[in-house]
């Protein structure tokens, strides 16, 4: 049991006034996997990957943000969650490939290396 709510967004506190990316992941551990690697992404993850971030912090969020998409767990829960914020705010996600036997970013540095997240990301921006 932790002391957060459903309105809780971890990394927020952490994001700079404005970037050209911000990534909604599935957990703090995908936050701080992401701002590790070189390029430094700007991530955020709900409480939970069944919890939906609200329109108004989403439209906040696109005011300080050029682009956001989404990196949830490449599983069914992820990708339900992934497909629900296409559904209620048009934003474009990046699935993990199965190849790389890793259903989150954490995943991708503990199996392959901080070098083949970073690859993965820049290809997947692009």
């Amino acid at each position: 049991r932790g002391n957060c709510t459903k309105e809780t967004i971890l990394g927020l506190l952490q994001l700079p006034q404005v970037g050209n990316l911000l990534i909604i992941t599935s957990s703090l551990k995908d936050v701080m996997s992401l701002y590790s690697i070189n390029c430094r992404y700007n991530a955020i993850a709900p409480q939970s990957e069944s919890t939906i971030i609200s329109a108004g912090t989403i439209e906040k969020l696109r005011e300080r943000f050029c682009t956001i998409i989404t990196l949830m767990d490449n599983d069914e829960a992820g990708l339900k969650s992934m497909a629900k914020y296409r559904e209620l705010y048009g934003l474009r996600g990046i699935i993990i490939p199965t190849e790389l036997k890793a259903k989150d970013p954490s995943d991708i540095i503990k199996l392959h290396g901080i070098n083949e997240l970073q690859n993965f990301m820049s290809n997947a921006i692009s």
